[in-house]
C-alpha cells in the first residue's frame, strides 16, 4: 500500500548577478574588512522610515532604553560567478507588542502573530517574491551589537536557512552589525540609496521582457545558385545543397 507524504521542496534562490547599488557609506555597518560569501543590502526607506523610527534610531527615548525587534521582508537571490548569496531588504515589520528590557527581549506568540499577519497582507500586496529573511533587533545603551546565546538560540529556532539574516543594532550608537545563518557568522551589511535599487529593477524588467530570438523551423527548400551556361550542365547541377541561413 502507498502512502502519499507532501514533501515541501527547500527554497532555492534565483540566480542574478549582484549589482553595483549606490552603498550609502554613513549608514553601512562598518565591516567592510569581512571578506564574507553573504551580503544584505536594505533600502534607505526601509532603513530610515521603519526601522529607524521604529528604534529610534539617534535619540533617546522611553522606547527605545529596552531592547526591540522586528522580522525583516525581501528578495534572495544568488550570484553563481562570485558563488555569493544576496538579499535585498525592502519591508521591516515591527514586533509592537514584544516585552523587552535593557539586555532582553521576549516575542511571544501573540508577537510572532502579528508580525507574521502583517507579512502576510503585505505579500498579498506585492507583485515581487518577497519573503521573511530575517530578523532585527536593539541591543540599547550601552550594549555592543552582536549576537549573545538567546540571539543564537533564536537564529537558530526560525531563521537557521543559509539565506536568513539577523541585524543587532545600537540605536545610542548607531552602530549596526549583520549575521547569517544557523552559527550567524557576521557578514558584510549595507544601507543603499532607493533610486539606484528601482533603476536596477528597471533593466531586470527590460532584459526579463526581451523577446527571445527563436530558431526557425528548417524547411524543406534550398537556395539555388545560377551556374554560368558556359559550364557542363550534366557535370554540374544548379541545385546545391546549401545549408539554411539563420537571421
Amino acid at each position: 500500500m502507498f502512502k502519499i507524504i507532501d514533501i515541501n521542496r527547500p527554497f532555492v534562490p534565483a540566480e542574478k548577478v549582484e549589482p553595483k547599488f549606490h552603498i550609502l557609506e554613513q549608514r553601512d555597518s562598518q565591516n567592510l574588512r569581512i571578506g564574507a560569501l553573504h551580503r544584505l543590502y536594505i533600502l534607505e526607506s526601509t532603513w530610515a522610515e521603519e526601522i529607524g523610527v521604529h528604534l529610534g534610531w539617534g535619540k533617546r527615548t522611553k522606547q527605545n532604553r529596552v531592547e526591540q525587534g522586528g522580522i525583516l521582508l525581501g528578495e534572495v537571490f544568488h550570484d553563481p560567478d562570485q558563488n555569493r548569496t544576496f538579499v535585498i531588504v525592502q519591508k521591516a515589520i515591527p514586533g509592537v507588542s514584544a516585552q523587552g528590557s535593557p539586555g532582553y527581549l521576549s516575542m511571544g506568540h501573540s508577537t510572532w502573530e502579528e508580525m507574521l499577519n502583517e507579512a502576510d497582507v503585505f505579500l498579498e500586496r506585492t507583485e515581487y517574491p518577497l519573503r521573511i529573511i530575517g530578523w532585527y533587533h536593539s541591543h540599547p545603551n550601552e550594549l555592543p551589537v552582536f549576537m549573545s546565546g538567546t540571539d543564537l538560540n533564536t537564529q537558530a529556532k526560525f531563521f537557521h536557512n543559509d539565506w536568513q539574516f539577523s541585524i543587532v543594532i545600537n540605536p545610542h550608537k548607531q552602530i549596526w552589525r549583520a549575521f547569517v545563518g544557523l552559527n550567524a557568522p557576521e557578514c558584510e551589511g549595507f544601507v543603499i540609496a532607493d533610486q539606484s535599487f528601482l533603476d536596477w529593477r528597471a533593466e531586470e524588467k527590460v532584459i526579463e521582457n526581451a523577446p527571445e530570438l527563436v530558431k526557425p523551423a528548417q524547411e524543406e527548400s534550398r537556395d539555388i545558385e545560377i551556374l554560368p551556361e558556359s559550364e557542363n550542365q550534366d557535370n554540374n547541377p544548379n541545385i546545391q545543397s546549401i545549408p539554411p541561413k539563420y537571421e
